[in-house]
């Protein structure tokens, strides 16, 4: 039967004819409808509101019967399993989830799906995109950086050209403008070709490669000596790199002894000459200049008297003197004696500078372009060579109007330097 009692079957039996009734929840006795309390223990009646009869408290399954009556003999222990099996079934109830809050969650549910499944490849792409627009701006920083070094370069490369305006010659410019000059050169220049080109476009040199022979005055504290460019790229400085320009002075210097005695016994290298060039000249020219002139590789008879081509050997000049074929390239005086040996030492010195070839001295004295004198005269002088003579033990040679290829060591001659820029 149908429960149609005010509980809907909760907690009352129905009875035929009785109507609805209660039990207590302490001791089981039934409890007529509306009391408040039980009439046999006093235990307040708990109101727990309408329920459906699908909420059976006692937990039986579709199809149990209920007893029409309830024992008297039951005890507070079953009473109290009936309360908890109650207790479960609301919390049951309290548990459920309502239609409206489960479309709620299935809606957003699918939200979520749809902006995980739209949103994410989206992102993926951003940052794939954000990571490739990262690339390329290091990328850019990079070649922005690579482009400013190189500008920074190609500046410092050409910072000394910018300083240096061109002029109409080499007397036109002070030491300071030349040095810069030598080393924009020494830095740039790939062979002796290009070093040409860029001293003629600087007026140092004719725009065929060809020298002008114009000279410069040189002002030392020991008296002024006029130069002149003799070769460009040439002589080789301590790096093995050429350097640009090799001056030598026009007139005769000074006059000096090689030796304090009659011997060239070590030859250029052991020279009391040597020692005064490179010492005491140098300091009297002016700083500016000074701080640009390289010491360059010189070739020369470090033995004296010899007959061995062995006894050439390398020595690091700031101020020398020339040698032999330095000046007259290559010598054959000695070819058709005994005394070849002093051709073959002689021509291992060096090779001959741009300038003599020029003029066409070809292995021989008395050329007008080997003329010096001294300062006031307008008679050529005899001046020193660095080449020691190999056939004898007290002389080197000298250059002059009379050929006679040697002096004696001791014997104040004159001086004719070079130096390099």
């Amino acid at each position: 039967m149908e429960p149609s009692c005010c509980c809907r079957g909760r907690c009352c039996l129905v009875v035929s004819g009785r109507g609805c009734a209660m039990f207590c929840s302490n001791c089981g006795k039934p409890i007529e409808d509306d009391a408040r309390f039980c009439e046999f223990c006093g235990t307040p009646v708990l109101d727990e509101g309408p329920a459906s009869y699908a909420d059976d408290v006692s937990g039986r399954q579709a199809g149990d019967t209920v007893s029409a009556q309830a024992s008297p003999s039951q005890d507070v222990g079953a009473n109290q399993g009936f309360r908890s099996a109650m207790a479960q079934g609301a919390a049951s109830r309290s548990k459920g989830i309502s239609p409206q809050v489960a479309t709620v969650a299935a809606v957003c549910a699918v939200l979520i799906i749809a902006v995980a499944v739209f949103a994410i490849p989206r992102i993926i792409e951003a940052a794939g995109g954000s990571s490739s627009e990262t690339a390329s701006r290091q990328q850019a920083d990079q070649q922005a950086h690579q482009q400013s070094d190189g500008a920074q370069g190609s500046a410092t490369e050409n910072a000394v050209s910018q300083q240096v305006q061109v002029k109409s010659g080499i007397s036109e410019y002070s030491w300071a403008d030349l040095s810069n000059i030598a080393a924009e050169i020494e830095r740039t220049a790939k062979n002796r070709d290009d070093a040409v080109r860029m001293a003629a476009s600087y007026n140092l040199v004719k725009p065929d490669g060809s020298f002008t022979g114009e000279t410069k005055t040189l002002q030392t504290s020991m008296g002024n000596a006029d130069v002149f460019i003799v070769d460009v790229f040439k002589d080789k400085g301590s790096s093995g790199r050429s350097v640009a320009f090799t001056f030598m002075t026009s007139g005769i210097f000074a006059e000096h002894p090689m030796n304090p005695t009659d011997s060239n016994s070590g030859g250029w290298k052991s020279s009391g000459m040597r020692a005064w060039l490179n010492g005491e000249v140098l300091q009297s020219f002016p700083d500016e200049m000074r701080s640009g002139v390289m010491a360059v590789s010189k070739l020369s008879n470090n033995a004296g008297k010899t007959t061995s081509p062995a006894s050439v050997t390398e020595t690091q000049d700031s101020v020398w003197l020339f040698s032999w074929v330095e000046c007259l390239g290559p010598i054959a005086w000695n070819a058709r004696s005994n005394q070849s040996y002093i051709d073959t030492v002689d021509n291992k010195e060096g090779s001959q500078y741009a300038w003599f070839k020029q003029q066409g001295v070809a292995g021989e004295q008395g050329h007008a372009s080997l003329d010096r004198s001294v300062a006031g005269s307008s008679n050529p002088g005899v001046w020193w060579m660095r080449s020691s003579a190999p056939n004898v033990a007290t002389s080197f040679g000298d250059m002059g109007p009379e050929v006679d290829n040697g002096g004696y060591a001791s014997t104040a001659e004159g001086v004719v330097f070079g130096f390099c820029l």
